[in-house]
C-alpha cells in the first residue's frame, strides 16, 4: 500500500507555486465586454428583459458574478453533487467569473477547450474557461436560453444558477448586493 502511495506522489504533477488569491475587483474591460454583447443582436431576450437600460443590465452581470465567484477570475469550487462533466471525465466543478463549467461547451457553446486546458494548473489564469470574454458570452447564452423558456431573471424553481433561485440561501446575498449596487453605485 504504502508502495502505490509513493508511485502515485512520483507522477503526480508538481503544485503550482504558492501565491495568495487576489481580492476581486470589476474591471472595465468586462464591462466592455458586456456592453457590446446587450449591443448585439444576439440576445433578444436580454435586451427585451432590460429594454434599453444597459446600466441595469450590467449592475445584474456585475452582481451576479461577484456573488459567485468575488470577481476572482481563478475562482474554483467542486460540485460534489453534480456527478462527472461530461468533458472532462472529472468531477463536475464551478470555474471562473460566472461559475461555469467545461461542458458548458456541449450544451451552450461556451469556448472552453480542455484539449488546450488539461494540461495547465487548475488555477492557471491563461486556461480558455478563466478568459473573462468567454465567461461573459457564456453566461449570456446561458440566460438568454433562460428567458427563453419564460423563466425570467429570478425565479423559484430549477435554474443555471442557484443565486437566481428565491427559495435558495445564495440568493438573499445577491438580491442585497443588487439592491446595494442600486443606491450606491457599482463600485465596491
Amino acid at each position: 500500500m504504502k508502495f502505490l502511495r509513493w508511485l502515485r506522489r512520483l507522477f503526480k504533477k508538481p503544485a503550482p507555486p504558492q501565491a495568495s488569491q487576489p481580492k476581486g475587483e470589476w474591471r472595465e474591460e468586462w464591462e466592455a465586454i458586456l456592453i457590446a454583447f446587450y449591443s448585439s443582436t444576439r440576445f433578444p431576450n436580454i435586451r427585451k428583459e432590460f429594454g434599453l437600460n444597459s446600466e441595469n443590465f450590467i449592475r445584474f452581470m456585475k452582481t451576479l458574478s461577484l456573488v459567485e465567484s468575488g470577481w476572482v477570475i481563478t475562482c474554483r469550487y467542486v460540485e460534489t453533487g453534480l456527478g462527472k462533466d461530461r468533458v472532462t471525465g472529472e468531477q463536475n466543478t464551478s470555474e471562473g467569473l460566472f461559475q461555469l463549467s467545461y461542458q458548458d461547451s456541449i450544451y451552450h457553446g461556451a469556448k472552453f477547450d480542455w484539449e488546450i486546458d488539461k494540461s495547465k494548473y487548475p488555477t492557471d489564469p491563461s486556461r480558455t474557461i478563466f478568459k473573462p470574454l468567454n465567461q461573459i458570452e457564456a453566461a449570456m447564452i446561458i440566460l438568454e436560453k433562460q428567458l427563453a423558456k419564460g423563466k425570467g431573471l429570478i425565479t423559484d424553481g430549477d435554474y443555471y444558477w442557484s443565486t437566481l433561485n428565491k427559495n435558495r440561501p445564495q440568493y438573499q446575498k445577491f438580491k442585497a448586493t443588487l439592491e446595494k449596487f442600486a443606491k450606491e453605485g457599482m463600485n465596491e
